[in-house]
């Protein structure tokens, strides 16, 4: 990979350096996943482990003297990160982002018990956390979910039973209530 847009001013050394440190890792601990599509998850729950387990997740959370301003996550680093990761292997990209935007909500707008009891969880790779959208009572995109196996059993693919399965609903809302405070017909 070529790192000819590290020189444009709105990278800064740091971004450089950390770019150039994360390409290194990436070439000798994911290169066993450059073809894997992830068609079962092992794959992204490995990728997910091994980014958690050498640092590289902290870069996708707020400082912690500031845990609820967005503007506190360097982003640049955010992009590199999801770009060589990416340019690795599409199971790597998935891997990262996708577990990112699921503990995000939690990280810049959760209570302190909620980023204290999840985070800690999230950075060592040991809680992944998915992001599904929820519409009239179905997923949609969602990468948690249900599979029927050969035994007729309802799972989620992917996770474990301490994984986080955040869910976002799009259309009406829950209550009976509309957001201008009227009731729902």
């Amino acid at each position: 990979m070529t790192y000819a847009h590290l020189a444009w001013p709105f990278f800064g050394p740091t971004h450089r350096e950390f770019a150039l440190e994360l390409d290194r890792w990436v070439s000798v601990h994911l290169g066993e996943f450059e073809q894997d599509e992830g068609n079962d998850g092992r794959a992204a729950r490995k990728i997910f482990e091994l980014l958690a387990r050498s640092g590289w997740l902290k870069q996708t959370l707020p400082a912690r003297a500031a845990p609820h301003d967005p503007a506190k996550i360097d982003l640049r680093s955010v992009c590199l990160l999801r770009e060589i990761s990416a340019y690795s292997s599409a199971i790597a990209d998935v891997a990262l982002s996708e577990p990112w935007l699921g503990i995000l909500p939690i990280a810049l707008y959760g209570s302190p018990a909620l980023r204290e009891f999840y985070l800690p969880k999230y950075l060592s790779g040991d809680l992944l956390p998915a992001l599904c959208a929820v519409r009239a009572g179905r997923r949609i995109g969602c990468r948690c979910h249900r599979d029927i196996s050969a035994s007729g059993r309802r799972s989620l693919r992917h996770q474990r039973p301490q994984d986080l399965d955040l869910q976002f609903r799009i259309g009406r809302p829950l209550c009976g209530f509309r957001a201008d405070g009227g009731a729902r017909r």
